[in-house]
């Protein structure tokens, strides 16, 4: 497989696509330092797998003529080596040092298409709604990019058709994704780690059994053509103020444990394996998107979902737990069987309200009310948060950003110093560290605060 670069500077050099193009890349390292989980010693510090080692990306834009226009975007990842589990495995190349590719962006544009300011758009594509700065209620329809866990700005690419329509200064977007993509997990995250909380073999009369070892076994949505998503978003740009409305009915990206678990072996002694089922929810979603201007050259933007999110809930199988009742293990099967309510079906909100500004020729600080991350996904979730941060350029080639996220139900705080050597280098030490109470968020995400060193150079 050609790494991405070479294929840009393949296609621009053989003339294989004519007309204005713009290409270029970037070569990426970094290194990052688990800071939460070294038992006291720094020598027992993890190196953490954000699956972005070295990252080779390249983009390339095109326009043939002026109804016509392309993009490619992706990025080649080199991910931290494996441990072979056997010397046999150190054989092969790909076990020792494994890599991925990301698309995010492959389309093609047709615009002017059957009348002026129709637009058709296919392939894969990004679609990034909203105006507050780290957290999105409203850009739903690319899912969510967790290999790092402490960015909820980040996203994949989808395959897509859509349809823009431009008049003036309104516009209106209407999206069809015929293929579900999950959000990309974190490595180090276990989503069945409140398993026992999940299913309870007290529940259902099961005496002293307890739960063994929990699999997840994961349940993507239905691919006929009646099962998939939609979205829309109408804006209006006006020299005082920018606004949109959305509207989305489609799968939440993020995994959630829903449906029958079913036993699937016997441990030792009086433990029971359990396979949980994992699936990706029906959401509806109705957002608004607002940025205009204070006086005192104050920013000021507010972004909000209304979302309506599918009922679900673990359960027992009957079957299963009857053959156990004949065999004595359990007294009796209860009726109705026992369940744990993972998604209550009620309507929630998230929004975020925020103002920025200028202090100074070189501070800028961005302050904001976030209720509501990402994984809150009922009105039970959903906390309240501050938020601050502050980009801070010392000089020319040396500048500091910082963010933070702070409320009842934990915190994330992160800072960079970002440095530009001779025009061409950047290097950036940083680090962010997030915890919370047991069973929020944040805490959730604890174990991968981190300092960072990573190098770039773009060409």
């Amino acid at each position: 497989m050609w790494p991405t670069a070479s294929l840009l500077a393949w296609l621009t050099s053989t003339g294989a696509l004519a007309g204005d193009v713009e290409a270029g890349g970037a070569i990426q390292s970094n290194l990052h330092l688990g800071v939460l989980a070294c038992d006291g010693l720094v020598a027992d510090c993890p190196w953490l797998e954000f699956q972005d080692l070295v990252v080779l990306s390249g983009h390339l834009r095109g326009e043939p003529n002026e109804s016509v226009s392309y993009a490619l975007d992706g990025r080649l990842r080199l991910h931290q080596s494996m441990f072979a589990e056997t010397v046999a495995d150190t054989a092969f190349n790909n076990e020792l040092q494994p890599f991925s590719v990301d698309v995010n962006e492959a389309w093609v544009e047709a615009g002017d298409l059957l009348a002026q300011g129709i637009h058709l758009r296919i392939g894969q594509q990004r679609f990034a709604w909203g105006v507050a700065e780290g957290v999105n209620p409203v850009d739903v329809v690319n899912p969510y990019d967790l290999a790092n866990p402490t960015r909820f700005d980040q996203r994949l690419g989808i395959p897509a058709v859509s349809v823009l329509l431009t008049r003036k200064q309104g516009s209106l977007e209407l999206v069809y994704l015929p293929l579900f993509r999950p959000a990309r997990m974190p490595q180090e995250l276990d989503i069945l780690e409140d398993a026992a909380d999940l299913f309870d073999f007290s529940d259902v009369g099961g005496g002293d059994i307890v739960l063994g070892e929990a699999q997840d076994r994961t349940q993507f949505p239905d691919r006929r053509l009646g099962f998939q998503s939609f979205a829309l978003r109408g804006a209006l740009a006006t020299s005082a103020v920018d606004v949109a409305v959305i509207a989305y009915s489609g799968r939440d990206s993020l995994p959630q444990a829903g449906g029958e678990a079913l036993i699937v072996g016997f441990g030792s002694s009086n433990s029971v394996d359990v396979g949980i089922p994992v699936l990706y929810p029906r959401v509806q979603l109705a957002g608004a998107e607002l940025r205009t201007e204070l006086p005192g050259a104050i920013g000021f933007f507010a972004e909000g979902a209304a979302i309506l999110p599918e009922r679900t809930v673990v359960t027992a199988n009957r079957a299963q737990l009857q053959s156990l009742e004949r065999l004595g293990t359990i007294d009796e099967v209860p009726d109705p069987l026992p369940e744990t309510v993972i998604q209550d079906g009620l309507v929630y909100g998230r929004w975020v309200v925020g103002v920025q500004r200028f202090l100074g020729p070189s501070v800028l600080a961005t302050a904001q009310y976030i209720h509501g991350l990402p994984t809150e996904r009922t009105r039970e979730e959903a906390n309240h948060y501050g938020s601050l941060g502050l980009q801070i350029t010392f000089t020319d080639t040396l500048q500091l950003q910082t963010r933070s996220i702070a409320g009842p139900a934990g915190f994330l705080v992160g800072a960079d110093l970002v440095a530009l050597h001779r025009d061409q280098v950047e290097l950036t030490l940083g680090g962010t560290v997030m915890n919370g109470p047991e069973g929020s968020a944040l805490r959730q995400f604890a174990g991968m605060s981190n300092v960072t060193l990573s190098t770039k150079v773009q060409f």
